[in-house]
């Protein structure tokens, strides 16, 4: 990091919005890739691994942390970026310091993090409104209406970038990287590369190819993520769903029946009933929030489960 970099405003190789888009979007891969393995880990002993589904994204922002610094420091660059052959530098000083490292790793961590959890918290917010408004409610709908509007203002802004940087008006093509008066720019010097003879004569550390190889078979993981994305949500994988058989529907266990009509943590009547998508149960809504906000698994059935996984049953 913060090595000199020898380039200057008119050898720099400016990369296309599309290359720029395809590395924003495996960026935004990871964290609902390694959300669907921690479930599923969750979902195979309840006991042991709920807390890995309850403290996810505390997880994923160690491990994502780790990731990036690694990244920026050895490469100049985020793990999207790199592979897609990118390098970040200074538009001032057109090198990639020390300030530009830690601008660059609030960006790609901290406010991913903070952004997730805000999210997550204005739609609980959101639920509560619905029902339960009151005389104190009339802060939460200002901030509710507050949080919407300058989501909805970034995401003009950003296609704005767009326009922009596709004019040739901008050298950034989203807002982080223009407030941090960071670009990208193709090439990077910092790369790493051998040959497999140099392996066998020995020119090259045990360490360095083990770290390059698990780094790489990321980022080949993260693009085949990536890859199947795109593939759910094309017309070929449509066809494909469309033309399988329709299951047989589940068969009720006792508990189905038991708990009919009645919420299975407070034995009373629905208030607010609200489904738990991973079980297929249905509680009320301050009963099954008190419990998962404790204990991030289904009262019935112990399947892993979050705040997110809930459904408002809507009888009326």
């Amino acid at each position: 990091m913060a090595a000199p970099s020898n380039i200057s405003a008119n050898v720099i190789d400016r990369p296309s919005i599309f290359e720029l888009v395809a590395a924003q979007s495996l960026d935004s891969t990871f964290y609902p890739a390694f959300k669907k393995i921690a479930l599923y880990i969750g979902a195979r002993n309840p006991e042991k691994f709920a807390v890995i589904v309850k403290y996810y994204d505390e997880l994923f922002l160690i491990l994502n942390g780790a990731v990036q610094q690694y990244y920026l420091r050895k490469y100049c660059s985020s793990i999207s970026e790199t592979f897609y052959g990118l390098g970040r530098y200074n538009l001032k000083t057109f090198r990639f310091g020390k300030r530009d490292f830690f601008v660059s790793f609030a960006f790609l961590v901290i406010v991913p993090y903070l952004f997730r959890k805000l999210e997550s918290h204005m739609n609980r917010v959101k639920e509560k409104l619905q029902d339960e408004l009151t005389i104190e409610d009339k802060y939460k709908v200002l901030g509710l209406y507050s949080y919407r509007v300058a989501k909805s203002t970034y995401e003009f802004t950003q296609i704005i970038k767009y326009i922009t940087y596709l004019s040739n008006r901008s050298k950034t093509h989203n807002l982080p990287l223009f407030l941090s008066s960071i670009s990208l720019k193709h090439g990077n010097p910092h790369q790493e590369t051998f040959s497999f003879i140099d392996i066998i004569k020995g020119n090259v550390r045990l360490s360095t190819v083990l770290g390059t190889t698990i780094l790489r078979t990321l980022e080949f993981g993260g693009f085949f993520l990536q890859f199947l994305q795109w593939y759910q949500g094309s017309s070929a994988s449509q066809k494909i769903i469309l033309q399988l058989p329709t299951p047989d529907p589940p068969t009720l266990d006792r508990n189905a029946t038991k708990f009919s009509n009645i919420c299975p943590i407070c034995y009373q009547s629905f208030v607010i009933p609200t489904t738990l998508s991973t079980s297929g149960y249905t509680f009320c809504y301050k009963c099954i929030t008190k419990h998962l906000n404790k204990k991030p698994y289904c009262p019935v059935t112990n399947l892993p489960a979050i705040i997110d996984d809930l459904v408002r049953i809507y009888d009326n």
